[in-house]
């Protein structure tokens, strides 16, 4: 998290502060890997919602680059 917050890609939610631009906050947890107990990874939740809208909701979405299953099994 240090990390972040020095490269400044998160800062400290310090309250209700009125912004000229929209702000997302998002939900975040840790996630643990047995094979390196010393590093926790962070996970934000962009698909939570806020007065029925996610960040995820708002971000341009591209072409769908995966192959269809069917062109896979024929």
């Amino acid at each position: 998290m240090k990390c972040n917050l020095d490269l400044r890609y998160i800062e400290r939610a310090m309250g209700y502060v009125k912004e000229e631009h929209p702000l997302w906050y998002l939900p975040h947890h840790p996630v643990l890997n047995d094979k390196k107990p010393q590093k926790i990874r962070v996970v934000f939740n962009c698909a939570a919602k806020c007065a029925e809208i996610a960040l995820n909701d708002r971000l341009l979405q591209g072409p769908d680059l995966t192959t269809p299953l069917f062109e896979v099994l024929c």
